[in-house]
């Protein structure tokens, strides 16, 4: 897995539609939910913003428990403070690999 910090003036909404339409020229084809996928692009925060509508949940909702998500986080943001949580990702990486989270 990989993560990467991007500096766009879209606004969240249109940048997952972004995302989304790189995945399907890209190949995917959403047949199963959180089945195979050639590829998967995941919009997981921006700034701060916390944002909830029926296509887009910020930040990422299941991020605190995916350590495969976290672990590339946290060596580009170690400090940056989950917006709801209120605690910096190498906290919240700390805690899932001593099985508190």
């Amino acid at each position: 897995n990989k993560v990467t910090e991007v500096e766009t003036w879209l606004p969240a909404p249109v940048l997952l539609e972004t995302l989304l339409s790189i995945e399907s020229e890209m190949g995917r084809v959403r047949e199963v939910h959180w089945g195979p996928r050639l590829i998967d692009l995941d919009l997981l925060f921006v700034e701060d913003q916390v944002f909830y509508t029926d296509e887009l949940i910020l930040p990422h909702p299941y991020i605190a428990d995916r350590l495969f998500v976290l672990e590339p986080l946290v060596e580009i943001a170690p400090h940056f403070i989950h917006p709801i949580l209120k605690q910096p990702i190498r906290h919240l990486v700390e805690q899932l690999e001593q099985g508190d989270a």
